[in-house]
C-alpha cells in the first residue's frame, strides 16, 4: 500500500470504529485501557464522555494524555490507526454542547447537556490528536506475521474528507 492507500484505510477506521481503545496511564507508570464510545470533528479532536472518578479519567487529570486505537476486530485486516493524543475534559457549556450535538447524531439518538453538567456522574473529555500511525503486518505466505511496521500519518492529510 502507498501513502494515500493508508490515510484512505485510516479515514475508513474512524468512519466505522465507533469504540476506541483509550490507553493511559497513572504519574506512578501504570498503565490503563479502556474501551469508550468516541466521535470525532473536522478538526479530528475527538470526545467521549466518561465518569471523572473511572481510572482512566483520573489518568487523564493527573496527566492529560491519551493514546486512541482504532481497530476493526471484526476483519482484522490491514492494522490499526494508533493516535498520541492531549485530553482535558471540557468545561465550557458552549463546547459540551458541540460535542454532545456530534455525539448524538453518530449515536442516532439526542443527548441532554445536563447530564454532562452539574451533579452528574458523566463529563466530556476532547483529545486533540498530536502524532498518528497506521500499522500494517507483513506476512509469510502460510498467512503468519513475519514483522510489523508502523507508517507515520500527516494529520492534515487525514483530516482531508473525514466530513465526507
Amino acid at each position: 500500500m502507498d501513502m494515500t492507500e493508508w490515510l484512505e484505510h485510516a479515514r475508513q477506521l474512524l468512519r466505522r470504529v465507533h469504540h476506541p481503545a483509550i490507553a493511559t496511564a497513572s504519574n506512578a507508570g501504570q498503565p490503563w485501557n479502556t474501551p469508550v464510545f468516541a466521535v470525532y470533528d473536522v478538526a479530528l479532536n475527538f470526545f467521549w464522555s466518561s465518569d471523572p472518578e473511572a481510572q482512566h479519567s483520573r489518568n487523564i487529570a493527573a496527566n492529560g494524555r491519551a493514546f486512541l486505537v482504532f481497530f476493526d476486530s471484526l476483519t482484522g485486516r490491514d492494522g490499526g490507526l494508533y493516535i498520541e493524543t492531549t485530553v482535558e475534559q471540557l468545561s465550557d457549556p458552549a463546547e459540551i454542547g458541540a460535542a454532545i450535538v456530534n455525539m448524538s447524531n453518530v449515536r442516532g439518538r439526542p443527548l441532554s447537556l445536563e447530564k454532562f453538567m452539574r451533579d452528574s456522574g458523566q463529563r466530556i473529555y476532547r483529545a486533540k490528536p498530536v502524532r498518528a500511525w497506521i500499522n500494517h503486518a507483513i506476512k509469510d505466505p502460510a498467512g503468519d506475521f513475519v514483522v510489523d511496521q508502523r507508517y507515520q500519518i500527516d494529520l492534515d492529510e487525514l483530516r482531508q474528507d473525514l466530513a465526507k
